[in-house]
């Protein structure tokens, strides 16, 4: 990958720059709040591992992304209780994990708008070996990149 200017990115599939939509395959510390409703996702921590100038380019890489994550595609549900994809134990969602995601986006200036998610896989921290330090919660709600 070349650096480029702080304005484009460059598709880590097609080697692509462009601007808007961005798509992307990222990691994410935070909990699932069930005092709410519907109940709300709080993000303590996040991390772009790639980025894409579409959902294609997005599809076409999932697989190898969490292969070198070592992680296995295992969607969760939004229950309290969730399987670890790596090793089948428990995840308690209430608590800060892991979390892989796909993601959608347009850049409006300074800010991303997400259009969709969907949850790739949770991991228990067990698994994980690291749990980012408490930091402010930013809430996140999406639609999934599929419907």
């Amino acid at each position: 990958m070349d650096t480029v200017d702080s304005s484009r990115y460059e598709c880590f599939h097609c080697n692509r720059l462009f601007q808007t939509p961005v798509f992307e395959v990222a990691r994410e510390w935070g909990c699932v709040r069930f005092d709410t409703e519907p109940p709300n996702v709080e993000i303590h921590g996040s991390e772009g591992l790639e980025c894409y100038c579409s959902r294609g380019c997005l599809n076409a890489r999932v697989s190898i992304v969490m292969a070198r994550e070592q992680t296995p595609v295992r969607p969760p549900g939004i229950g309290p209780v969730e399987v670890c994809a790596r090793c089948g134990g428990p995840v308690d969602m209430a608590r800060v994990h892991l979390t892989y995601l796909a993601s959608g986006a347009v850049k409006k200036g300074l800010i991303l708008d997400m259009f969709g998610v969907d949850y790739l896989a949770v991991v228990c921290n067990q698994c994980s070996k690291s749990v980012p330090a408490e930091a402010p919660a930013v809430a996140a709600v999406g639609a999934s990149l599929m419907e």
